[in-house]
């Protein structure tokens, strides 16, 4: 009977300290030892090396140990990857990509016990640069042709060269449309790009190239040279534009082989969408190297004039062309300015130039200055623009864009009502209550 009751008991007893046990929170081995580790991710080319190092603190951070003086304290680092098809880890710790994916690396000490894991991330090796130069590149002209570049190349247009990566897949008719997009647009603003009375010296220099740059030295005159990239690292870049040069990042001209080989964008294919080049991207940024060359004006008539008339470039060659037609389909412009606009207030957010808008809310001045060259091409013919930069220039305006005194804004607005009318803006803010 007592042995029952004892047995219960400890039954009992068992039962609590596992339910106990259960509910308890969870530590890891490093925290029971008050170690803190660390062990960084890193990204590695194909048949590269890389050297993990593990560090261990034992006072929260404040001081770390590695290399031999942590192998004299906790022993052997062993080392292990969860594939070696993708990356092997020596006993070392130097890693080596063998092919294109992500795998986790873990490191253990022989005393103690204590691990610690990161992740390898595998990518293609980048074509070698030709210190011979950069190749000539020519294209059919036909839709259905690509090339896959595989080195730096150029290809020449009677107003552009592009300056192109390896791993970019080129249709065969890009050439022939950028050419398209620039004739259309110089015919629209009523300038040329060739027009520049005081050009800079050309510094064909690549900014994302971090190494040797092939461009380097490399001269094609007055010609807009338009950067076609790829994001190796996947940073984020977006395409840009200034007087000398465009770059432009699309997803669609990165070659699937490039793609594949970087797994956040091959697990996330809804990343390259339909997979169309965006000809309204490059006609937007085509805008800005035009208007440039001529002068710097505000933040609502640069990006609002890029707008305007990269979609009615695209929307005008869309009409005989298959392919701008289905690169207009794509496009969806902003309607939304975020503030009321009114007859009586235009003129003073035309002032204000929205320069309290957040980089993360940017949007409202690519709208309003839209709808402004809408309103200002509807009510004084196709080219406001070309008239309006020449007066601009014509005042001596030196301002740089994106860096304006309040004395800037009020000289650019001052040649809005000299070219067209003191009361342009109480005007404008009357169609724009009507129309939108």
């Amino acid at each position: 009977m007592k042995r029952t009751k004892l047995f219960t008991a400890l039954l009992i007893l068992a039962l609590l300290a596992g339910i106990m046990a259960a509910f308890a929170p969870q530590v890891s081995a490093e925290a029971k030892s008050s170690y803190i580790t660390s062990l960084k991710d890193v990204k590695v080319n194909e048949g590269k090396t890389k050297k993990l190092t593990l560090k261990v603190s034992k006072d929260n951070g404040l001081t770390w140990i590695s290399g031999s003086k942590l192998k004299k304290e906790f022993g052997k680092i062993t080392w292990k990857s969860s594939d070696k098809s993708i990356a092997t880890v020596s006993s070392k710790g130097k890693v080596k990509g063998i092919s294109c994916g992500s795998v986790k690396i873990t490191a253990k000490t022989k005393k103690g016990g204590i691990t610690a894991s990161c992740y390898v991330t595998v990518r293609k090796t980048p074509a070698k640069y030709d210190k011979s130069g950069p190749k000539k590149l020519t294209l059919s002209g036909k839709t259905e042709d690509h090339v896959i570049t595989d080195s730096y190349c150029y290809v020449e247009g009677d107003k552009f060269v592009l300056l192109v990566e390896p791993d970019i897949d080129l249709p065969g008719d890009f050439a022939k449309n950028i050419g398209l997009i620039m004739d259309t647009l110089e015919e629209m603003v009523g300038l040329t790009y060739d027009g520049w009375e005081n050009p800079r010296t050309f510094d064909y220099k690549n900014e994302f190239l971090a190494s040797a740059d092939p461009w380097e030295g490399v001269s094609f005159g007055m010609k807009v040279p338009i950067y076609i990239e790829v994001d190796r690292e996947d940073a984020g870049y977006i395409p840009s534009a200034n007087e000398q040069y465009v770059t432009i990042f699309d997803y669609a001209l990165f070659s699937m082989d490039f793609w594949n080989s970087v797994p956040s964008y091959r697990d996330n294919a809804w990343r390259r969408g339909s997979g169309l080049v965006s000809y309204y991207t490059l006609a937007h940024e085509l805008t800005h190297t035009l208007t440039d060359r001529y002068t710097y004006v505000s933040r609502t008539t640069t990006e609002g004039s890029a707008t305007y008339f990269g979609y009615e470039v695209i929307k005008t060659l869309a009409k005989d062309n298959a392919e701008f037609a289905k690169s207009l389909e794509e496009t969806w412009l902003d309607t939304e300015v975020g503030i009321e606009i009114t007859a009586e207030n235009a003129e003073a957010v035309f002032l204000d130039d929205f320069s309290t808008l957040s980089h993360a809310d940017r949007g409202a001045e690519y709208v309003l200055g839209q709808y402004f060259c809408e309103y200002l091409a509807e009510s004084y013919g196709p080219n406001f623009m070309r008239d309006y930069l020449l007066e601009v220039k014509k005042s001596g305006f030196d301002g740089l864009y994106g860096v304006y005194t309040d004395k800037d804004k009020q000289q650019l607005v001052d040649c809005y009502k000299k070219v067209f009318g003191k009361k342009v803006f109480e005007k404008f803010g009357k169609w724009y209550v009507k129309n939108k």
